[in-house]
């Protein structure tokens, strides 16, 4: 798996689309999805396509990680990294970014139809009427 620092100027325009063509085979989406499911304080994982408006640069897949806050970025992506260097094939580039319930960019993540995990709904007791 290859590691790709790329940053990107602000008020670059993503475009965020199902995968085609993608870089990640079925067997890969089910490994990682596995992998994910055991993360604490993941909430979904979408694998999307997405391009840089206006780069030239071609399409890539990112792995999206929504977490309940942004504390648990660092020790996520740590525990995941093991796992990605077996999952994601040889010289293939997977981005991953994490993400909170509140980031603009999930409605479109949610909306490009690649998710690949989501935990189970807990049920909040009847009279908590707040978060």
């Amino acid at each position: 798996m290859g590691k790709d620092d790329t940053t990107l100027p602000s008020g670059t325009t993503l475009l965020i689309g199902p995968p085609t063509g993608a870089q990640l085979s079925d067997e890969a989406r089910t490994a990682l999805a596995t992998a994910v499911a055991a993360l604490p304080g993941l909430l979904e994982a979408h694998v999307p396509q997405i391009t840089a408006a206006g780069s030239g640069s071609a399409p890539r897949q990112v792995l999206f990680l929504v977490l309940e806050d942004d504390a648990r970025a660092e020790r996520v992506l740590e525990s995941l990294a093991p796992r990605l260097k077996e999952i994601v094939p040889a010289g293939a580039v997977l981005d991953v970014l994490p993400l909170t319930l509140r980031h603009e960019l999930l409605p479109a993540v949610r909306n490009a139809g690649s998710r690949i995990f989501a935990a189970p709904q807990r049920e909040r007791p009847w009279w908590r009427f707040w978060a």
